[in-house]
């Protein structure tokens, strides 16, 4: 059966918007500021970030002036018994988690958390230690498997295994950082006198403490130059999506108030 097709039923434009109440028309309006503010917002902080990591210079931890720094260097355990992953049982400096539940067609957050254990950060001049509280963290590690129970007992051992448990309903998601793995910070640095015996050596610490939006807290595995291309690609689709808004905000305006 063919059906007649009139063009005039696809015009909403400024005949149709001038007949919508101008309190439903208010209402639409605002949907697309709010919309629109939220996404200049998410662009202006992912812009200030890549700006603050650009302009920042990379110290050495020995010569650190107290304050904001970057740093770079290697990862390792601070205690003797590291931190261990709790979904997949692999020996980390940190992790995050998160465990999902299959219910019907689609998955359910049930639990999720991430370490807060301290970390040692070294480079060929000294050492420091790392506060995780607060960070924006990325890794290059991340593992995502399926099971049968809330809480596996570590990753599936092959691929035979892991077909079997992708029948369960359970899904987990783990990122993790490692020992031996390089690690690009920028956070606050200070250095205090060491606890046990104040002639000892002072102990550097890096972590959140009175930083603001301006000098974000950064503690990534990948390196300098991925972090500032993912945050101005991240950056530049905010942008995109605050242009959007901004451009059907004002065909709004046109269309209901032109003559």
């Amino acid at each position: 059966m063919r059906f007649p097709l009139n063009i005039h039923q696809f015009q909403f434009n400024s005949s149709s918007l001038k007949f919508i109440p101008i309190q439903t028309f208010s209402i639409i309006l605002v949907f697309f500021i709010i919309f629109g503010v939220c996404f200049f917002y998410k662009w202006y902080r992912c812009f200030i970030k890549a700006r603050a990591i650009e302009d920042i210079p990379t110290a050495k931890i020995r010569s650190a002036a107290q304050g904001y720094v970057e740093l770079k260097g290697i990862q390792k355990n601070f205690h003797r018994s590291p931190t261990v992953a709790p979904l997949s049982k692999i020996p980390s400096t940190w992790y995050r988690y998160k465990i999902e539940y299959l219910q019907k067609d689609s998955f359910i957050p049930i639990e999720q958390g991430e370490s807060s254990q301290s970390f040692i950060l070294a480079d060929d001049t000294g050492k420091c230690i790392v506060e995780p509280d607060g960070a924006l963290i990325t890794t290059p590690i991340y593992d995502v498997w399926r099971g049968f129970s809330k809480y596996p007992n570590g990753k599936p051992k092959n691929i035979l295994w892991r077909i079997i448990c992708s029948l369960g309903r359970f899904r987990y998601q783990e990122w993790r950082m490692e020992q031996g793995m390089n690690l690009y910070a920028a956070g606050n640095f200070m250095t205090k006198p060491n606890p046990k015996d104040p002639h000892l050596t002072p102990i550097n610490i890096l972590s959140n403490h009175g930083l603001d939006k301006r000098r974000p807290y950064i503690l990534s595995a990948k390196s300098e130059k991925k972090i500032i291309q993912h945050l101005k690609l991240e950056a530049f689709f905010w942008l995109l999506g605050y242009i959007s808004m901004l451009i059907i905000v004002c065909w709004l305006l046109v269309m209901r108030f032109s003559n």
